[in-house]
């Protein structure tokens, strides 16, 4: 997926013509009766006018617009850009602006016209040259006219220029309402074009015919199929019309479906049976209109396709890997270095590099295999796809068997990206010709008019809204549910969220924001979710703010995924409130809620039942709630997204009964079995009353105050027998039985478990817990005991307090307070309350329960966390301190194992604010002659007089001043510190480590086959530089080099190159140059080059750099 994606909300543009009078009359004209004038437009007529830039009023050519305004003087009108006629127009800028040219157009709704424009480009650096067009509805090119999400943009690459003219040439067609365009001619990117002969030329008015079939590519098992046509044609002007439908092989012209019917106004629906398809052979479905005569008035033809569904996706668009059924997460931008890690956050499925390389892409697999991870392989290397049918065709061939394989991916965003559904459907016949098993997938940028095609033409259909900050959050799950009905049934459709911060999105959503966008996406129906993207330019996810919240929600997503793919969804509701779905596993039930209404809500969730237990596993620290209601009442917050675990009280019954059932083989007692008998026979009053049309709770409660006293009784009875297994496993069975019918009892108290503040605070901290009890009948509770029970990890005993009587309907409040002394892993922690209390003369016990966030007071980290030392001096680092209270804290620093000789600054103590973030500066002082090697120290951050986080820093003694030399480290899918050009990096043949670099034979196509250090050395004057490095050369012909560049003080021009050759056909060798760079010479990078007349591959690894201070 691209950088470029973003949610287009174009600001009002203001068009100030300057001009004659009678050429603003004219433009004047356009926009006002631009709707008149392209209905009167004839075939061949060309409606932009000046394209040729002849007529001029003081050097500003009449009816343009310049970025600006015509006195930027990146805008000239000049005889030498002229390609006919004496003018053109020069555009030339050194500054990456995007200058454009404007002309507004009046257009026709639905009609085709061809946009052309020549031009001469030198020195372009960027995208390219190219058009972009905006559509407008009425007489005004206003904002508020915009019709968004058909803005189109055409660019020639910049790689494509040739210096000399040549015609950029498009078909576009104008979108439902549009009456006015504005055509910007455009230079993307820096240097000189010219510009000559812009056209816009009108090719085909609007069809009468409107053509859709509901697939383009039919599954083999599908056996009802639809033609929507639609006549764009007043009611008055049909009566004598009518249309012939016919479906046929396009090989054979036989004839599988026919139909007629009188013309009418609106959609009419052409039922067929695409069984009677013959399977990977081609249909067309013809539709002509014609009179009363049987004179043929228009034709319109749509090309269908009938395939087996891969074998990976089931009917109901559960995919299955190795037999299982498979929720997928996946990540955009992954290198292969981030492989070993993805897996913490949940993320199984990886975009692969786009590579056109196969041996890469081999390394790309083999590598994602050994960390079980799939790859959707991308096969539109240069956002190219008919131009990489070979490519396709190859790379599916040849991995459709390799276990990593997950879909392929033939274009991101393809009707967004320019790509026309012919290549899209010969991308898909190579691939289903070749692997019947895995699935197609495509994502659509947000743009509703391309989902019904770009979802025609996948297996796995994605959106990818990003609204934040500026946008509705809700806008993902409108847009998941928008995917939904144009991928249809049986078709996954995936949410990739935004999880990213670059330039066109300068904002990093939250984690509460992230689980609120993918609460959205399941609840209208996503079968998978991605986050874009793993790195992007100067950002990569696992180093922000968002990575521990993304590695906290793993778990919470994998519980997500398994209700997705293995259980069964029973309903789901939206509403301004928010959205919600309910989920059946076995015999439990599963809610899902979310607010997307930017403000505090209610949600009330129908659950088809009366009674239940419902614990919130997480979103929040809600107590458990037992309830007697058909109905599940939720709070929500802004933004909050809430999962919840609900028991029927049916369900426990049962289970009640069951245990029952296997208590009765534990004893041959005759009180032993009575007395069973008596409370299954309780048990079996209250599951009739629960699955009655009304049932009376009141009775249900009653009925469960009679199991517990039996169970009492029973529990005494066994109490009184000698100790022994049996003994043991009778009292178990009881205690069973009175779980599972607690919460029936429990409905009638109340309980809220809150803490003050942050959550649960440690280590060494104080923390209280209060607890309110309110009863909620009119009896009495008497002799209450809470007991508060701790998760094992804290290392606590249980609390307990006491009420004496809690009377009907009133309430009552105890506090605990406790201290966790050592610090516990960050994370939700479960809570339980014991509740015992005689009620109406009966020992009840019950469970609440709740899940609080653990935070330590303090969170740290220290950037770098290792220090390069190449030579003698001082070396900062800085220390980030994030307060995760509300507490204002004194904070010190000091050093801890620091190693010998080495000195250390750090800051003096300082408060740090609640809630507050702080950046603060330390430094090392190495000395000389310290040996190479790893150094490890420690720095203990304290809070008042408590250590209370110990950041581990360590110092790396080298004296290589080459960042990366071992090309370990990555920066998106390249190693971090190098320009790859049209290098490898490779892992298939290495000499150290996991990574090394290669240059390929490129036949001699480039003459600049390089690799180069993109950092750049500074030089000591006097000092000698020595490169070494490691090299294996497969060639037998060339030249193969290493070398260090030596480049003046501007950082642009080179002083010299100094080479050493590497011999031909030769395994890893050892190699060395040395070099003493003169005055002018201020910076080195080092190069590694293969000629164009080498015929093998080059790989480099473990390069140094060292300084010699010549004494």
């Amino acid at each position: 997926m691209d950088m470029s994606k973003s949610i287009r909300m174009m600001s009002t543009i203001r068009i100030v013509f300057r001009a004659s009078l009678c050429a603003c009359f004219a433009a004047v004209l356009i926009i006002v009766a631009g709707t008149s004038q392209a209905g009167a437009a004839s075939i061949g007529d060309d409606l932009l006018l000046n394209g040729g830039f002849e007529q001029n009023d003081m050097a500003v050519p009449e009816y343009w617009e310049a970025m600006g305004g015509w006195e930027n003087p990146t805008f000239t009108l000049s005889s030498d850009a002229a390609r006919s006629g004496t003018k053109g127009m020069l555009v030339q800028t050194a500054q990456p602006t995007n200058p454009w040219l404007m002309q507004i157009v009046p257009v026709e709704e639905g009609a085709t016209y061809d946009i052309s424009a020549w031009l001469k480009a030198t020195g372009v650096q960027g995208q390219g040259v190219g058009f972009k067009l905006e559509y407008y509805r009425g007489n005004e090119a206003i904002n508020a006219n915009h019709i968004l999400g058909f803005d189109k943009t055409h660019i020639l690459p910049s790689n494509q220029l040739t210096g000399e003219w040549q015609q950029l040439d498009v078909p576009v067609t104008a979108p439902p309402e549009a009456e006015l365009v504005k055509v910007y001619v455009r230079l993307y990117g820096t240097g000189s074009v010219y510009f000559d002969d812009v056209s816009f030329t009108l090719l085909e008015h609007k069809p009468m015919i409107m053509l859709n079939t509901d697939q383009i590519i039919y599954y083999s098992h599908l056996t009802d199929g639809q033609v929507h046509v639609t006549l764009d044609s007043p009611a008055e002007q049909l009566s004598d019309k009518h249309i012939d439908v016919r479906i046929y092989n396009e090989a054979t012209n036989v004839t599988i479906a026919t139909y007629s019917q009188a013309a009418v106004e609106g959609q009419m629906i052409v039922p067929f049976d695409p069984s009677q398809m013959v399977k990977e052979e081609t249909y067309q479905v013809e539709v002509q209109v014609l009179d009363n005569a049987n004179v043929l008035l228009e034709t319109a033809k749509e090309t269908i396709y009938r395939f087996d569904r891969p074998s990976m996706l089931q009917d109901d668009g559960t995919l299955l890997v190795d037999g299982e059924p498979f929720f997928a997460v996946g990540g955009y931008h992954v290198a292969p270095s981030d492989y070993p890690y993805l897996s913490q956050a949940g993320i199984n499925v990886l975009q692969s590099s786009g590579t056109n390389n196969a041996e890469v892409l081999q390394n790309e697999l083999d590598t994602a295999e050994q960390y079980g991870l799939k790859l959707m392989v991308v096969l539109y290397n240069g956002m190219k796809v008919h131009e990489n049918a070979a490519m396709t065709e190859q790379f599916v061939t040849r991995f459709k068997d390799h276990p990593a394989v997950f879909a392929w991916m033939i274009m991101d965003e393809p009707l967004h990206n320019g790509k026309t559904k012919e290549e899209l459907i010969n991308a898909n016949l190579i691939i289903r010709s070749i692997d019947k098993k895995h699935p197609i997938y495509m994502v659509e940028a947000p743009i509703t008019w391309a989902y019904d095609t770009t979802a025609k033409l996948t297996d796995i259909f994605a959106t990818d809204y990003y609204p934040l900050p500026d946008q509705p959050i809700s806008l993902v799950g409108d847009h998941t549910a928008l995917g939904k009905v144009a991928a249809g049934e049986g078709k996954p459709v995936w949410t990739v969220l935004q999880a990213m911060y670059n330039s066109n999105h300068p904002y990093l959503p939250t984690i509460d924001e992230v689980r609120n966008m993918a609460y959205q996406s399941v609840v209208n129906g996503a079968q998978g979710l991605a986050y874009y993207s793993l790195n992007e330019i100067g950002f990569v996810l696992r180093d922000s703010a968002l990575w521990p919240g993304l590695l906290q929600f793993s778990e919470e997503l994998s519980r997500i995924g398994h209700l997705v793919a293995e259980a069964e969804q029973l309903d789901s509701g939206k509403s301004e409130a928010g959205e919600w779905a309910l989920w059946q596993d076995g015999d439990d039930l599963y809610v899902m809620a979310v607010n997307t209404s930017g403000q505090s809500q209610q949600l009330t969730i129908p659950l088809g039942l009366t009674g239940y237990h419902a614990e919130l596993l997480y979103g929040g620290s809600q107590t458990s709630i037992d309830s007697q209601a058909d109905a599940l009442q939720v709070s929500l917050e802004t933004n909050q997204a809430l999962y919840y675990h609900i028991i029927p009280f049916e369900t426990m019954i049962e289970q009640a009964m069951d245990a029952a059932d296997e208590a009765e083989g534990l004893s041959t007692d005759h009180q032993w079995l009575s007395r069973l008998q008596k409370l299954k026979r309780s048990l079996d009053e209250i599951q009739t009353e629960l699955q009655s049309a009304n049932p009376k709770m009141k009775d249900v409660v009653k009925e469960t105050s009679k199991v517990f006293n039996t169970i009492e009784q029973l529990s005494s009875r066994v109490h009184n027998m000698a100790d022994g297994p049996t003994k043991e496993t009778m009292l178990q069975a009881l205690n069973q039985i009175k779980t599972y019918v607690a919460p029936i009892m429990g409905s009638e108290i109340e309980v809220v478990m809150g803490l003050a503040g942050d959550g649960i605070v440690g280590p060494m901290q104080s923390n209280e817990m209060s607890v309110e009890l309110k009863n909620l009948v009119n009896s009495n509770l008497i002799d209450v005991k809470l007991t508060l029970e701790f998760p094992e990890v804290f290392a606590l005993e249980p609390m307990t307090q006491t009420i004496a009587k809690l009377k009907g309907q009133e309430s009552a409040t105890r506090a605990f307070a406790f201290e966790i002394e050592a610090p516990v892993p960050d994370g939700r922690y479960r809570i339980v309350l014991k509740l015992e209390y005689n009620y109406q003369g009966t020992i009840v016990t019950v469970e609440k329960e709740s899940y609080f966030q653990y935070v330590e007071l303090l969170e740290a980290k220290v950037a770098p966390a290792k220090i390069i030392v190449n030579k003698d001096g001082s070396y900062a680092f800085n220390i980030t301190l994030s307060n995760q209270v509300a507490l204002d804290q004194l904070i010190s620093l000091e050093a801890d194992q620091l190693p010998t000789n080495m000195t250390i600054q750090l800051p003096e103590p300082f408060v740090l604010a609640g809630h507050q973030d702080t950046t603060v500066t330390g430094s090392i002082y190495a000395p000389p002659g310290m040996i190479e090697g790893e150094y490890e120290m420690a720095l203990n951050i304290k809070s008042g007089d408590d250590v209370i986080y110990s950041l581990p820093l360590s110092v790396h003694v080298s004296y290589n001043l080459l960042h990366n030399p071992g090309f370990e480290q990555a920066n998106g899918a390249a190693p971090d510190g190098w320009l790859m050009r049209r290098g490898s990096w490779v892992q298939d043949e290495v000499h150290e480590g996991r990574y090394a670099v290669a240059l390929l034979p490129d036949g001699g196509t480039n003459t600049y086959n390089v690799i180069n250090s993109s950092g750049f050395i500074p030089v000591q004057p006097g000092a000698t530089y020595v490169l070494r490095g490691w090299v294996k050369n497969a060639s037998t012909t060339g030249l193969v080099q290493i070398g260090l560049r030596e480049i003046k003080s501007d950082k642009t021009a080179s002083v010299r190159y100094v080479w050493r050759d590497i011999e031909p056909g030769s395994e890893w060798q050892y190699y060395e140059l040395e070099v003493t760079p003169g005055s002018l010479s201020k910076y080195l990078q080092v190069y590694l080059s293969s000629n164009t007349h080498t015929n093998g591959t080059a790989w480099f690894d473990e390069l140094y750099v060292q300084e010699i201070i010549n004494e």
